[in-house]
């Protein structure tokens, strides 16, 4: 779909978009995704489940070490992510990353552009998420002989239309495992096992980086 000023517009009812819903989530994997993200999303106001991700243990944790964690447990760089503060900056980041309306034939590289909303980009991500998963502004695709391996996802904002379309907030493409990865992380809290040994590298790292430091 065409871009207008600073937005990037789409149809209100994609072609690309999940048509056998049911069937695919006719799974425990499925029914795990749509649970957490949707239902009990740890961000979301309307969560059902009785744990945000304060109580998961996460509520002193920065929110760019949340994120470098989310993406190093999932082998994904942290270019992989784009945000842009304001929706209408969507139209120039979709066109440089390759983010346009064909966007869900590219499947080779996991990647995500989203508004950024309440300075914090996990919780962005995490909402635009839910609401593709929620909208239904989803399709869940093969990949190299690999059944179901793709979620392509599409999140709008309703405030902002033209004509028979509506503005992107967030365009995302991303591996099954991926999302199960990140569920895993977040339920399992910062006192597990993983986060210890991931802190660990990190300082490891930090002091061989000081020691190959030349003395000046």
């Amino acid at each position: 779909m065409s871009s207008t000023n600073g937005y990037e517009y789409t149809s209100r009812h994609p072609d690309w978009t999940q048509k056998d819903i049911l069937d695919k989530f006719n799974s425990e994997e499925f029914k795990r995704l749509f649970g957490f993200y949707v239902i009990c999303n740890p961000y979301a106001k309307s969560n059902c489940s009785k744990k945000n991700m304060v109580e998961y243990g996460w509520g002193n944790i920065r929110i760019i070490d949340l994120k470098k964690y989310l993406l190093y447990e999932v082998g994904l760089q942290e270019k992989s992510i784009f945000s842009k503060e304001k929706i209408d900056e969507m139209k120039i980041v979709c066109a440089n990353e390759k983010f346009g309306e064909n966007f869900n034939d590219l499947l080779d590289t996991e990647r995500a552009v989203i508004c950024l909303r309440d300075d914090n980009i996990v919780k962005s991500l995490f909402n635009h998420i839910r609401n593709a998963f929620a909208h239904g502004r989803f399709a869940v695709c093969d990949y190299n002989g690999e059944k179901n391996s793709r979620i392509v996802l599409e999140d709008v904002d309703p405030d902002h239309h033209y004509q028979k379309t509506i503005a992107v907030s967030a365009r995302m493409v991303l591996k099954k495992s991926t999302l199960l990865k990140w569920i895993d992380i977040i339920e399992a809290g910062p006192d597990s096992e993983d986060y210890r040994q991931y802190l660990q590298s990190k300082q490891k790292d930090k002091k061989s980086t000081k020691e190959k430091k030349p003395n000046v």
